[in-house]
């Protein structure tokens, strides 16, 4: 906060003649509100002491114009909780600020997502260090930017199937089609690219010529090939393999959406299918190796 210093010439000349040196000791006190003459309002821990030059300074601190008004402009410091998380976590980034500020701009470093306002609980899907500084603005004007304070994002940990990933059999470029072979009990798993945009994701299965009629699939969208067990159930799906007849949406997103799968954009992703039956682990291929096509649409 504002200091203010207010001096009051503590003897006249003539005092000094009469006197001599004269020596004052410290004065000090503690005051709701001093006024000095008149024309100075302090509010809080007001002292006075008797300087050098044979001055009392009177030393308040002016945190309003007597009308509740501020008279200074904000002050402001970032406050980030937690300071280091993982991906796929949340941070909340709030300003503190004094005087208060009514508006706030915000900055932050390159890729960094936005805050606004006095703060907000922010989730970051990609690893790495995030910094943030803030300007507040009351009816004085703008006050100085604050420091930056910087959230730590480090990559989650891979577990269950992550740890033993299966052979990637080949990726899509963009919207396309896989003519698949699979054997009986196996399963294939197909890299999709690396989306730098929202949008919205369509796998489905298409029954070829050279398929078994009553064969059924399981399709998973996973950061790790071949899996179907560690995947959140909006992630995958199972039916029969006929022109449409196995159908799985994922958005593309910079943030996860409740209640839908969801990939994280600048994130790696694979489909992953096996045939098997509805229990999931019983194989619906009948021969030593079933056929079926893969379709990925974007859009």
């Amino acid at each position: 906060m504002k200091r203010n210093n207010i001096s009051i010439r503590a003897a006249v000349a003539a005092m000094g003649a009469l006197c001599g040196a004269m020596m004052l000791p410290a004065l000090s006190q503690a005051a709701g509100v001093v006024t000095v003459n008149g024309g100075q309002v302090c509010v809080s821990s007001t002292s006075m002491s008797l300087n050098p030059a044979g001055d009392i300074v009177i030393n308040c601190t002016a945190a309003s114009n007597g009308d509740g008004a501020p008279t200074t402009a904000p002050s402001c410091t970032v406050n980030v909780s937690p300071a280091a998380i993982t991906t796929g976590q949340s941070s909340n980034i709030s300003a503190v600020c004094n005087p208060a500020a009514t508006s706030y701009a915000w900055t932050a470093s390159a890729s960094a997502p936005t805050v606004s306002g006095s703060g907000a609980s922010v989730p970051f899907p990609t690893a790495g260090t995030y910094t943030y500084s803030v300007t507040g603005t009351n009816n004085i004007g703008a006050g100085a930017a604050s420091p930056g304070v910087s959230v730590v994002v480090s990559a989650a940990s891979t577990s269950g199937s992550c740890a033993n990933p299966k052979p990637v059999n080949g990726s899509f470029t963009g919207n396309g089609i896989k003519n698949l072979a699979i054997d009986r009990g196996g399963s294939v798993s197909y890299q999709v690219p690396v989306y730098t945009a929202a949008r919205t994701l369509e796998i489905l299965s298409v029954q070829s010529t050279s398929s078994q009629s009553d064969l059924t699939s399981e399709f998973s969208v996973s950061e790790c090939p071949g899996d179907f067990d560690t995947v959140p159930a909006e992630c995958k799906t199972w039916g029969t393999v006929n022109q449409s007849g196995t159908q799985l949406y994922a958005a593309v997103s910079s943030a996860p959406i409740a209640g839908a799968c969801t990939a994280i954009i600048g994130k790696t992703y694979y489909i992953n299918v096996r045939n098997t039956k509805f229990d999931r682990v019983t194989p619906a291929c009948t021969p030593q190796t079933c056929y079926m096509i893969l379709q990925l649409n974007s859009f």
